[in-house]
């Protein structure tokens, strides 16, 4: 027989191999011998190649369904006796499996076309779903199954309705019929090429032709052996395919499981037997475990019982006789063996059993394709729809021995009746990028949801209520990405309810037992979620991606199983190397959703850990999979899991991703159909399901649009009449016209006379969300002090803005505003009468859309004690009662009007310009001092500054805030204090000799008259009016006794200057008090050694004491020096230059403690050479 290829036949010095039919009619001896050619590693590489290069594509969509169910209907159903013959002559099977076999393959081909064309017309009427060809211009390689070989046909053909191109290799005795098959298809009308049979699954044939496919080929599907379904994609990832997508049905380990009932049971006896036999024609394979009720049961007694029912079976050799039960062959077991020792697990693939006391072996049922559980009661068989295999079958025997009774194996009947199901990321028998025989998953895996379009305009949609937990996660996206993911949230949920679980008709099962008839079996095909682990490496941060899934995962309608989080390399230093967000998306997901972490140090530690998982390792939302690790490739395949790159944008594909198919199958009598259909939905909604279940959705419904003009565009609200059009002229000036290119007033421009350009509109945000247009208008009904009633939809993760009534107060820009418990406050700004210092209070009351909503503005003060100013912030303090009482207001431009005669290219007098300043102010509810503020600080140690960043920092203690950046035209590299307290600057460097670094030196003690001494000067900074002192006095201790004991002394020496940022901290007893209050610089300096005492103060040093007093040994454990000053008097004896810390505190310690060393070496160069100039 010619092997033919791109059209051309193989050369006849290609290696050959012969076959015969393995047996004759009646069972007689072999009547046809068969000669092939054996392709070698050219043929392989040229068929790839040249496919590519002539790129050779799959027809369209509407023209490949035409050709497909032409060949479907008239060659294949219409020649269907001539494809039985073909299986039984080389099978061999029995005509009746023949049948069984062909009319699977059969079914599973006309669902999948089926729902190919029901894609096709949704995508021209309703326009909501698609077709999805992820095969476009790619190749397949095809390996069907020995026992099993018409499923090959069944791949093909699916692998062509997703685009696909076909290479299909096949055992030498099944090349003839699949010749057939392929010459089929081209007289339908595909085009030549995209099917290319060939022979090689043989010992004949050479290894490297294999390799050499599995080495270019873009994906892999195998039925058969998981073994060799393995070794198959492991040998691609050796070959450098990496990329290669791999999909199988294969082996398990399937068993059958007595619970409270004897395998002396005729029916038990009858079913096991059935189960470990033969199951000729149909799809899963043999039982290979009986687990007995060792209370009811011994090994020998379930062997004597399983061999007593092997009686009742009929062997024969004749595939024609239609009465046969099981149909021998040459070198197949010629009867069933019953195994009582553990000789170490195999796949028997017919007529071997092991019998086995129930959790004596343990064998899960995640190894599974078929399990089978007999119970008392159909009840009781159902507590194993927690199991794990793809197909799981019940069966509940009467007490009565000889009343009539159903059975099952670990198949339940031949399809199309039969219902299977896929439990991928679960079991090893479903491995790779496969979703098991007709489920949903597979024959909808050509379809996906329409991406957005303007019909989402137009179109009602379901809105759920998200859990807490998923606004949670969803916070972690961007905004953007919250509002489209959450309504593909509602989507994908809506596409749960279409395909919610039912109970099938019943169908014939097998005989029955103690009666005539056959069994009833009734299937509800349910909805399990994979199984899901994510990925990721260090440095990566928070894929969107994985957030994404976790929200699904937290909104799914299933009972969720939690996840596996693996976090590459972050295990080398501790889980504190993992930062935020990651940090705080690992804190929710591991508390809310249970979700397993796993810190892997590095690659080999995690591939290790992949190949003892439990269960096959399914990755989801991987970037790259070709660039993973060898290691992590190999470790996966060699688990039967996969790697799945990215997210699916659509909700169908998201639902196909996070679920699977496992089927839930009955068998029983007539009489009990009504209880098993019950008790299939009780096991559902109590095993399925989660424990809460979410509300029924929202309809939302789009608004009727009058003017509509088409296109899909509506009426803008502008209105139509044209009668003011006359009152523009050529003359008229736009108001870009009264600017240059940078926005400054132009030289012609005039002083401001009126408020134009700023505004004092007022929004507030709400957390409902009104989409459309004609939403928005009992918004702005408020506006009017109108009350609306409208019902807008709650959204509390986007929400909306809603527009108030303008404020009283004049238009305004850099105006500072800060909440508090008594509302917002709003102070200063600019106007376009120059600089302001009133102050106004915000609060509002009453429901949303009412004119209370909207609140009300009063004018606490009209002019503040501060000068007037714009630019500068305000910071709010919250007590311990939480609520914000104490405001402080920091710097700002302010003290002289608005110069707008300002033009380009001119430099302002200095005498007349806005200076910035560095004041701080306080304010307090309880002082109500908004009129009169109390002012902390005339001159605070950083420079006068505007516009900066000022946040409050609880991080660092109770009552702190930060600053930094910000405006100033006489910006210094850094800043020092001097004697009288202000900052000394030449030019715009600070003055600094050059011999000698930069010091400062910063004092805290507790009195109202805090002092602080150093030899280069007094710095009070911390009271209302600075207190200049050159020298330190002779006895520091008598310098301090007027005002009071030194609570407290710290000098600490920088050799790096300090250079931004300013941390404030204060104290809670009197916010608006100055002596509270103490100023420390945290930024521009590494510091090399930190210092801790005993109350919980820190600073920082660059050198070490000179002086150790001994060690001290923290809670840790860790060693450290100190220093211990007991007398005050001392400190005058010490040189300034040399660090030293002097603090009262408890114990009279201080710790330094050595931290890393990170001077930035080019920052100092640049710094000498600056102090040289």
């Amino acid at each position: 027989m010619e092997v033919m290829l791109l059209g051309n036949p193989l050369p006849s010095d290609r290696k050959m191999a012969t076959f015969q039919t393995p047996t004759a009619p009646e069972g007689g001896s072999p009547k046809r011998t068969v000669h092939v050619a054996l392709p070698n590693v050219e043929d392989i590489s040229k068929v790839i190649s040249e496919r590519r290069e002539q790129k050779l594509a799959v027809p369209k969509a509407d023209e490949l369904v035409k050709i497909l169910d032409k060949y479907l209907s008239e060659e294949f159903l219409g020649k269907s006796a001539e494809h039985v013959a073909m299986l039984t002559a080389w099978g061999p099977k029995a005509i009746a499996d023949s049948e069984g076999e062909f009319c699977e393959v059969a079914a599973l081909m006309r669902l999948s076309l089926a729902a190919y064309q029901a894609t096709l017309q949704a995508n021209t009427s309703d326009f909501q779903f698609e077709v999805a060809r992820a095969g476009e211009g790619r190749d397949c390689l095809v390996m069907p199954p020995s026992n099993f070989a018409l499923l090959g046909i069944k791949d093909t053909f699916h692998m062509l309705l997703k685009g696909f191109r076909v290479l299909l290799i096949v055992q030498p005795r099944f090349f003839p019929h699949f010749r057939e098959i392929q010459l089929s298809l081209s007289s339908c009308g595909l085009p030549d090429g995209l099917v290319e049979v060939l022979p090689g699954i043989t010992p004949e044939a050479d290894p490297a032709v294999l390799h050499e496919a599995l080495k270019h080929v873009d994906r892999l599907q195998f039925t058969g052996s998981s073994q060799m379904f393995k070794s198959l994609v492991l040998k691609a990832i050796e070959l450098g395919n990496t990329r290669m997508e791999h999909a199988g049905e294969v082996s398990g380990l399937n068993k059958v499981r007595l619970n409270g009932v004897s395998a002396s049971h005729p029916a038990v006896a009858r079913g096991t037997a059935w189960a470990a036999m033969a199951n000729n024609g149909e799809l899963c394979t043999s039982a290979s475990l009986v687990e007995f009720d060792p209370a009811l049961d011994t090994v020998e007694a379930v062997k004597g019982a399983l061999l007593e029912a092997e009686a009742a079976f009929k062997a024969g050799r004749d595939p024609a006789d239609d009465s046969l039960d099981i149909l021998l062959r040459d070198g197949k077991a010629q009867q069933l063996e019953v195994k009582t020792e553990k000789e170490g697990f195999r796949e028997w693939w017919e007529k071997t059993i092991l019998a086995s006391p129930q959790e004596q072996v343990k064998l899960q049922t995640n190894q599974s394709l078929g399990h089978c559980i007999y119970a008392p009661s159909i009840e009781k068989a159902l507590e194993g729809v927690t199991e794990e295999a793809s197909n799981l079958y019940f069966v509940g025997v009467p007490a009565d021995t000889l009343a009539p009774s159903a059975r099952a194996g670990t198949t339940g009947a031949k399809l199309p009746e039969s219902t299977f199901g896929g439990m991928k990321s679960y079991t090893y028998a479903v491995a790779g990028d496969h979703d098991g025989v007709g489920t949903i998953q597979t024959i909808f895996d050509n379809t996906r949801r329409r991406g957005a379009s303007w019909r989402d305009q137009e179109e009602a949609f379901a809105q759920y209520e998200l859990t807490e937990v998923a606004e949670m996660l969803l916070e972690f996206l961007s905004p953007r990405d919250q509002q489209t993911f959450s309504r593909q949230i509602s989507n994908v949920l809506e596409i749960f309810k279409a395909f919610a679980p039912e109970v099938t008709e019943p169908y014939a099962g097998q005989g029955l037992v103690n009666a005539e008839g056959r069994s009833q079996l009734v299937t509800l095909l349910a909805l399990k979620p994979s199984r899901k682990h994510f990925l990721i490496p260090r440095g990566v941060g928070l894929p969107e991606d994985i957030v994404k899934m976790a929200a699904l995962c937290a909104m799914s309608p299933l009972k969720e199983v939690p996840a596996d989080l693996h976090l590459l390399d972050a295990a080398q230093a501790g889980k504190l190397r993992v930062t935020d967000p990651l940090k705080s998306f690992v804190k929710v997901v591991e508390k809310n959703l249970k979700w397993r972490i796993h810190y892997h140090s590095d690659v080999a530690e995690l591939g290790s850990a992949l190949e003892q998982a439990e269960h096959p390792p399914y990755f989801f939302c991987i970037k790259d999979r070709h660039m993973l690790p060898t290691e992590v490739l190999k470790a996966v395949a060699l688990q039967g899991g996969y790697f799945y790159e990215g997210l699916p944008s659509d909700a169908f594909s998201l639902f196909r991703s996070m679920t699977a198919t496992q089927a839930w199958t009955v068998s029983c009598t007539t009489d009990q159909l009504k209880e098993a259909e019950e008790q299939l939905l009780k096991s559902w909604h109590s095993k399925g399901l989660r424990e809460d279940p979410h509300e029924e959705p929202e309809i939302i419904k789009p608004k009727s649009r009058e003017m509509d003009i088409g296109g899909g565009f509506g009426d803008t609200g502008i209105p139509t009449s044209d009668d003011k059009w006359d009152e523009l002229s050529d003359d008229s000036e736009s108001d870009d016209e009264t600017k240059d290119v940078k926005g400054t007033p132009s030289e012609t421009s005039e002083k401001p006379t009126s408020d134009s350009g700023l505004l004092n509109d007022v929004w507030r945000w709400t957390r409902r969300r009104c989409t459309l247009l004609e939403d928005m208008q009992p918004l702005e009904a408020a506006r009017f002090g109108l009350e609306c009633s409208y019902k807008c939809q709650d959204s509390p993760i986007y929400g909306q803005w809603a527009q108030l009534l303008d404020a009283p107060w004049a238009p305004r820009e850099d105006a500072a505003a800060v909440w508090t418990s008594s509302g917002v406050i709003l102070a200063g700004g600019r106007s376009a009468l120059g600089y302001t210092n009133d102050v106004w209070l915000w609060q509002y009351a009453g429901e949303f859309c009412t004119a209370q909503w909207q609140g009300v503005w009063t004018q606490l003060t009209p002019q503040a004690s501060w000068l007037p100013r714009h630019g500068h912030r305000l910071v709010g303090f919250a007590g311990d009662n939480g609520e914000v009482e104490t405001v402080l207001l920091v710097g700002g431009f302010g003290g002289e009007p608005f110069n707008s005669e300002v033009i380009r290219a001119e430099e302002q007098d200095p005498a007349v310009r806005p200076n910035p300043r560095n004041d701080i102010w306080c304010g307090n509810k309880d002082l109500q001092n908004w009129g009169q503020w109390t002012q902390m600080a005339p001159s605070a140690p950083f420079s006068a500054r505007a516009q900066f960043g000022a946040v409050i920092a609880p991080t660092i203690s109770d009552f702190s805030f930060v600053l930094f950046g910000g405006y100033d035209d006489n910006v210094p590299g850094w800043w020092r204090t001097s004697g009288d307290g202000n900052s000394a600057y030449l030019g715009t460097l600070p003055v600094v000799s050059s011999d000698r670094a930069l010091r400062l030196f910063c004092f805290t003690k507790m009195s109202s008259a805090e002092q602080g001494l150093s030899k280069g000067g007094v710095h009070k900074q911390n009271t209302a009016e600075p207190v200049g002192m050159t020298e330190p006095p002779e006895d520091a201790a008598a310098a301090s006794s007027s005002e009071g004991a030194i609570g407290a002394y710290v000098a600490v020496d920088f050799d790096d200057g300090p250079e931004t940022g300013l941390t404030a901290l204060t104290s809670e007893d009197d916010l608006c008090d100055p002596c509270y209050w103490k100023f420390q610089e945290v930024h521009g300096f590494t510091p090399k050694f930190k210092v801790l005492f005993k109350d919980g103060f820190t600073s920082f040093l660059t050198t070490l004491p000179s002086t150790e007093d001994g060690v001290v040994v923290d809670e840790d454990g860790d060693e450290h020096r100190y220093v211990q000053i007991k007398e005050l008097s001392e400190a005058k004896m010490k040189d300034p230059g040399d660090p030293t810390i002097l603090r009262r505190a408890p114990g009279g310690y201080g710790f330094i403690e050595v931290v890393e060393d990170a001077f930035d070496e080019p920052e100092k160069l640049q710094r000498r050479k600056l102090e040289a100039t």
